[in-house]
Protein backbone atom coordinates (compact mmCIF):
# COMPACT_ATOMS: atom_id res chain seq x y z
CA UNK A 1 0.00 0.00 0.00
CA UNK A 2 2.80 2.41 0.82
CA UNK A 3 4.37 1.81 -2.56
CA UNK A 4 1.24 3.17 -4.26
CA UNK A 5 1.33 6.54 -2.55
CA UNK A 6 2.19 9.07 -5.19
CA UNK A 7 4.02 12.10 -3.88
CA UNK A 8 4.23 14.87 -6.41
CA UNK A 9 7.24 17.09 -5.93
CA UNK A 10 7.28 20.73 -6.94
CA UNK A 11 9.45 21.16 -9.99
CA UNK A 12 9.66 24.75 -11.17
CA UNK A 13 9.66 25.44 -14.87
CA UNK A 14 12.73 26.76 -16.64
CA UNK A 15 11.08 30.13 -17.23
CA UNK A 16 10.29 30.61 -13.53
CA UNK A 17 13.81 29.54 -12.60
CA UNK A 18 15.21 32.00 -15.15
CA UNK A 19 13.12 34.79 -13.68
CA UNK A 20 14.48 34.01 -10.21
CA UNK A 21 18.05 34.20 -11.50
CA UNK A 22 17.23 37.45 -13.35
CA UNK A 23 15.66 39.05 -10.27
CA UNK A 24 18.62 38.03 -8.12
CA UNK A 25 21.06 39.42 -10.70
CA UNK A 26 19.10 42.69 -10.96
CA UNK A 27 19.12 43.00 -7.15
CA UNK A 28 22.88 42.43 -7.00
CA UNK A 29 23.39 44.83 -9.90
CA UNK A 30 21.45 47.59 -8.12
CA UNK A 31 23.45 47.02 -4.93
CA UNK A 32 26.75 47.14 -6.82
CA UNK A 33 25.74 50.29 -8.70
CA UNK A 34 24.72 52.03 -5.46
CA UNK A 35 27.94 51.06 -3.74
CA UNK A 36 30.02 52.08 -6.77
CA UNK A 37 28.26 55.47 -6.78
CA UNK A 38 29.30 56.04 -3.17
CA UNK A 39 32.88 54.86 -3.80
CA UNK A 40 33.13 57.29 -6.74
CA UNK A 41 32.03 60.13 -4.46
CA UNK A 42 34.53 59.16 -1.78
CA UNK A 43 37.32 59.09 -4.36
CA UNK A 44 36.33 62.58 -5.52
CA UNK A 45 36.45 63.70 -1.90
CA UNK A 46 39.85 62.08 -1.34
CA UNK A 47 41.24 63.65 -4.52
CA UNK A 48 40.16 67.08 -3.23
CA UNK A 49 40.77 66.42 0.44
CA UNK A 50 42.11 69.88 1.32
CA UNK A 51 39.10 71.62 -0.21
CA UNK A 52 36.73 69.13 1.43
CA UNK A 53 38.29 69.83 4.84
CA UNK A 54 37.93 73.58 4.27
CA UNK A 55 34.25 73.17 3.37
CA UNK A 56 33.64 71.04 6.46
CA UNK A 57 35.51 73.50 8.75
CA UNK A 58 33.53 76.47 7.48
CA UNK A 59 30.16 74.71 7.79
CA UNK A 60 28.00 75.43 10.82
CA UNK A 61 26.23 72.05 10.75
CA UNK A 62 26.27 68.68 9.03
CA UNK A 63 23.45 69.66 6.70
CA UNK A 64 25.28 72.83 5.61
CA UNK A 65 28.49 70.83 5.07
CA UNK A 66 26.59 68.27 3.01
CA UNK A 67 24.94 70.97 0.90
CA UNK A 68 28.27 72.75 0.31
CA UNK A 69 29.98 69.48 -0.67
CA UNK A 70 27.19 68.72 -3.13
CA UNK A 71 27.39 72.20 -4.61
CA UNK A 72 31.21 72.49 -4.82
CA UNK A 73 31.98 68.98 -6.07
CA UNK A 74 28.75 68.02 -7.90
CA UNK A 75 28.09 65.13 -5.52
CA UNK A 76 24.82 63.42 -4.74
CA UNK A 77 23.35 63.51 -1.25
CA UNK A 78 24.49 59.95 -0.55
CA UNK A 79 28.03 60.71 -1.72
CA UNK A 80 28.25 63.83 0.44
CA UNK A 81 26.95 61.93 3.47
CA UNK A 82 29.49 59.15 2.85
CA UNK A 83 32.33 61.69 2.77
CA UNK A 84 31.12 63.22 6.02
CA UNK A 85 30.94 59.76 7.61
CA UNK A 86 34.56 58.88 6.82
CA UNK A 87 36.90 58.60 9.81
CA UNK A 88 40.16 60.53 9.64
CA UNK A 89 42.04 57.22 9.64
CA UNK A 90 40.61 56.43 6.25
CA UNK A 91 42.24 59.46 4.64
CA UNK A 92 45.60 57.72 4.24
CA UNK A 93 46.95 56.73 0.85
CA UNK A 94 46.54 53.05 1.72
CA UNK A 95 42.81 53.53 2.27
CA UNK A 96 42.55 55.47 -0.99
CA UNK A 97 44.05 52.48 -2.80
CA UNK A 98 41.45 50.24 -1.15
CA UNK A 99 38.68 52.49 -2.49
CA UNK A 100 40.25 52.45 -5.97
CA UNK A 101 40.46 48.64 -5.90
CA UNK A 102 36.90 48.38 -4.61
CA UNK A 103 35.74 50.66 -7.43
CA UNK A 104 37.48 48.48 -10.02
CA UNK A 105 36.00 45.35 -8.48
CA UNK A 106 32.50 46.86 -8.46
CA UNK A 107 32.85 48.00 -12.08
CA UNK A 108 33.83 44.47 -13.11
CA UNK A 109 30.95 42.98 -11.09
CA UNK A 110 28.51 45.43 -12.69
CA UNK A 111 29.67 44.54 -16.21
CA UNK A 112 29.43 40.80 -15.44
CA UNK A 113 25.89 41.17 -14.09
CA UNK A 114 24.81 43.30 -17.07
CA UNK A 115 26.26 40.67 -19.41
CA UNK A 116 24.42 37.92 -17.51
CA UNK A 117 21.12 39.80 -17.72
CA UNK A 118 21.52 40.26 -21.48
CA UNK A 119 22.08 36.56 -22.27
CA UNK A 120 19.56 33.76 -21.68
CA UNK A 121 22.31 31.25 -22.42
CA UNK A 122 24.38 32.53 -19.49
CA UNK A 123 21.34 32.45 -17.22
CA UNK A 124 20.79 28.79 -18.12
CA UNK A 125 24.48 28.11 -17.43
CA UNK A 126 24.10 29.69 -13.97
CA UNK A 127 21.06 27.50 -13.29
CA UNK A 128 22.96 24.39 -14.37
CA UNK A 129 25.97 25.32 -12.26
CA UNK A 130 23.85 25.96 -9.16
CA UNK A 131 21.92 22.71 -9.67
CA UNK A 132 25.21 20.80 -9.85
CA UNK A 133 26.45 22.52 -6.68
CA UNK A 134 23.27 21.53 -4.84
CA UNK A 135 23.52 17.98 -6.15
CA UNK A 136 27.14 17.66 -5.04
CA UNK A 137 26.43 19.21 -1.66
CA UNK A 138 23.36 17.20 -0.73
CA UNK A 139 23.61 13.92 -2.65
CA UNK A 140 24.30 11.19 -0.12
CA UNK A 141 23.67 7.48 -0.29
CA UNK A 142 20.59 6.13 1.41
CA UNK A 143 21.14 5.51 5.12
CA UNK A 144 18.30 3.05 5.63
CA UNK A 145 17.32 0.01 3.70
CA UNK A 146 13.81 -0.90 2.64
CA UNK A 147 13.46 -3.95 4.92
CA UNK A 148 14.30 -1.88 7.98
CA UNK A 149 11.59 0.64 7.10
CA UNK A 150 9.02 -2.13 6.53
CA UNK A 151 9.90 -3.69 9.88
CA UNK A 152 9.40 -0.36 11.65
CA UNK A 153 6.07 0.15 9.89
CA UNK A 154 5.00 -3.37 10.91
CA UNK A 155 5.92 -2.62 14.54
CA UNK A 156 3.98 0.64 14.39
CA UNK A 157 0.93 -1.14 13.01
CA UNK A 158 1.09 -3.71 15.81
CA UNK A 159 1.20 -0.93 18.39
CA UNK A 160 -1.73 0.84 16.74
CA UNK A 161 -3.85 -2.31 16.99
CA UNK A 162 -2.85 -3.03 20.57
CA UNK A 163 -0.48 -5.89 19.86
CA UNK A 164 2.78 -6.04 21.70
CA UNK A 165 6.01 -7.82 20.85
CA UNK A 166 5.02 -10.91 22.84
CA UNK A 167 1.85 -11.29 20.79
CA UNK A 168 3.80 -10.67 17.62
CA UNK A 169 6.26 -13.39 18.55
CA UNK A 170 3.37 -15.78 19.31
CA UNK A 171 1.80 -14.96 15.96
CA UNK A 172 5.12 -15.61 14.26
CA UNK A 173 5.31 -18.96 16.07
CA UNK A 174 1.78 -19.89 14.94
CA UNK A 175 2.62 -19.04 11.33
CA UNK A 176 5.74 -21.22 11.42
CA UNK A 177 3.88 -24.19 12.99
CA UNK A 178 1.21 -24.20 10.29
Amino acid sequence: MLNRINIRLYRPSISSTCSVVKRRAMFKLKQAQDKNHIVDGILIGLDNIDDVIDVIRKATSNSVASADLRKNFQLSEKQAEAILDINLRRLTMLERNKYVNEGKSLTKQISNLEELLSSRKQILQVIEQEANEIKNKFSTPRHTNKSKIQECLYDDMLIMFGWNHVNRDRMAGMESSE
